[in-house]
């Protein structure tokens, strides 16, 4: 149960839907990564528990709240201070080529 206050005199509970649940969890974490100046992953996000509780069930649920708040909050990703990791740069087989000028030896 989440306790919202629409009204100092009103102490009534409400039960929020899963979605806004995730959406005010990651807003939170987002904005204490924001002032603390800490970068996030997406990952991070997905297994960031508070209380013993993941408000994530899934990875695809982490993303799809991700880009949720991007999109209500009007900006990127990177400006929420959330990055993806570089998986690699090159993919494949490398052969590297010297020219006839080059002194270097590629073992």
């Amino acid at each position: 149960r989440v306790r919202v206050i629409v009204d100092e005199n009103d102490s009534s509970e409400m039960v929020l839907s899963p979605p806004l649940n995730r959406l005010l969890a990651l807003a939170n974490i987002v904005a204490h990564a924001l002032e603390d100046g800490r970068t996030l992953t997406p990952r991070d996000i997905f297994y960031y528990q508070k209380g013993g509780h993941n408000e994530f069930p899934s990875m695809e649920s982490c993303s799809s709240t991700i880009r949720l708040l991007g999109r209500l909050v009007r900006v990127p990703r990177h400006c929420l201070n959330i990055y993806s990791p570089s998986r690699g740069l090159v993919v494949g087989n490398v052969l590297v080529l010297t020219t006839p000028h080059c002194n270097t030896q590629v073992p």
